[in-house]
C-alpha cells in the first residue's frame, strides 16, 4: 500500500463555494477568485494562510475573521466590495489574535477597507496598497484602516484617495509607522479616544509621509473612550495639508513629544493647537511654506536636496520611547545624531 504524502494534503468544501486544503494541520485558502463573503471563524482556522485570491465584489465583507489566532492574509486583492474588504469581528467568544495582513491590494470600496475592532489584539497591517476605498458618506465615517484594537502596528502601507474620511482611524495603542497617505477627505493620520481597551496606553507615528488631505497630516481628538497616555509623533514629511498637524480640544490629560518633523504649508497653519497637554514637548520641528528642500515634490519624490533645511536638525531623542527610529522611511539606519527633519534622511543621490 501506498504511503500517505508527509504534507497530508487533504481538499474540503467551505459553506460558500470556496475550497480549502489542509497542509500539516494548517488550513489554506490560495488561488482562487471569490464572489461570495470568505468566513473565517473559529480555532480550526489558527495559523490558517488566505493568500493571493481575487475578492470581487462580494455584497458584504470580502473577508470576515473570528476568533482565529496566528492567521495569514497575504498578497490577495480586493475590488468592488459592498462593505469592508476585510473585517476581523467586534462580537466574538475571546477575539482574534496575532493577526497578518500584508501584501494586500485594496481597491474602488465604499467602506473602510480594513476593520479591526475589540477584543482583537496584536494585529499587523503591513505593505499594503489602498486606492479610491472609503468612498461612502451615508452617515459614519469611512477609512482605509480603521483600528480600535489595541497594540496595533501599521506599517509601510500606501494610501490614495480616501474620500469618505481619514486614511488611517486608530483609536487605541499601536505603532503607526512608515506609511505614505495622500489625499484622504479629513486626516491622513488621526487618533480618537474611542477605545476602552488602550493596551499600553502609547502611541507612536513617526517616518509617515502624509500629503494633500483635507484636514489635517496628524490630527488627535477626544472621543468618550479612554484616552492614552502619551503620543510620540516624530521624524514625519507633511506637505500641502490643510493643517500640518492639529490637536482638537480636551486632550488637557495627554503627554506629548513631537520634534523632527518636517511640515510644509503653503497656505493655512501648520500647526492648530485647541488643547494645553499636561505634558507638551515640541521642539526641533521645521516648517516652511515652499517645498525647495525636496528632490522633486511635483513627482512625489520628498527626497531631501544636499542644501536642505532640514539637515542635522534634530539632535533630542525621546524621554520615554526608544531613542530615534532604527531606520526611515526608505528603511536605512538612522545611525547617531545630528538627524535630518523628516521622514526621509539624507543620502547622496
Amino acid at each position: 500500500m501506498a504511503q500517505a504524502p508527509a504534507a497530508n494534503r487533504e481538499a474540503e468544501a467551505l459553506r460558500s463555494p470556496v475550497a480549502y486544503e489542509t497542509v500539516d494541520g494548517i488550513r489554506r485558502v490560495e488561488n482562487q477568485v471569490l464572489r461570495d463573503t470568505l468566513r473565517v471563524d473559529g480555532p480550526e482556522w489558527d495559523g490558517a494562510v488566505i493568500r493571493n485570491n481575487r475578492f470581487i465584489g462580494q455584497h458584504e465583507q470580502g473577508l470576515l475573521v473570528g476568533d482565529v489566532d496566528g492567521l495569514r492574509i497575504e498578497g490577495n486583492r480586493f475590488t468592488g466590495m459592498g462593505r469592508n474588504a476585510i473585517k476581523l469581528k467586534t462580537r466574538q467568544r475571546k477575539g482574534s489574535r496575532n493577526i497578518l495582513i500584508q501584501n494586500n491590494r485594496f481597491e474602488d470600496s465604499p467602506a473602510t477597507a480594513v476593520l479591526v475592532g475589540p477584543p482583537n489584539r496584536d494585529v499587523r497591517i503591513l505593505r499594503n496598497n489602498f486606492t479610491n476605498v472609503g468612498w461612502e458618506r451615508s452617515g459614519n465615517k469611512q477609512h482605509a484602516i480603521y483600528a480600535k484594537a489595541p497594540g496595533i502596528w501599521v506599517e509601510g502601507n500606501i494610501i490614495e484617495d480616501v474620500p469618505g474620511a481619514h486614511g488611517i482611524s486608530i483609536r487605541s495603542s499601536g505603532v503607526v509607522r512608515g506609511n505614505r497617505v495622500s489625499r484622504a477627505r479629513e486626516a491622513g493620520i488621526k487618533y480618537y479616544a474611542s477605545a476602552d481597551d488602550i493596551g499600553d496606553s502609547q502611541l507612536l507615528i513617526e517616518n509617515n509621509i502624509v500629503t494633500e488631505c483635507g484636514k489635517a497630516g496628524i490630527a488627535f481628538g477626544r472621543g468618550k473612550g479612554r484616552l492614552l497616555r502619551r503620543a510620540l509623533v516624530r521624524f514625519n514629511t507633511l506637505v500641502a495639508n490643510k493643517t500640518g498637524l492639529r490637536l482638537h480640544r480636551n486632550l488637557e490629560d495627554m503627554g506629548f513629544e513631537l520634534y523632527g518633523n518636517l511640515i510644509v504649508q503653503p497656505d493655512g497653519d501648520p500647526l492648530t493647537l485647541r488643547s494645553k497637554p499636561r505634558a507638551w514637548r515640541f521642539e526641533q520641528n521645521l516648517t516652511q511654506t515652499g517645498t525647495s528642500d525636496f528632490r522633486e515634490a511635483g513627482r512625489g519624490d520628498f527626497h531631501l536636496t544636499g542644501s536642505a533645511a532640514a539637515r542635522g536638525l534634530v539632535t533630542i531623542r525621546s524621554r520615554y520611547f526608544q531613542p530615534w527610529p532604527a531606520v526611515d522611511f526608505d528603511g536605512r539606519p538612522f545611525g547617531p545624531p545630528p538627524h535630518d527633519a523628516g521622514a526621509l534622511q539624507y543620502r547622496r543621490p
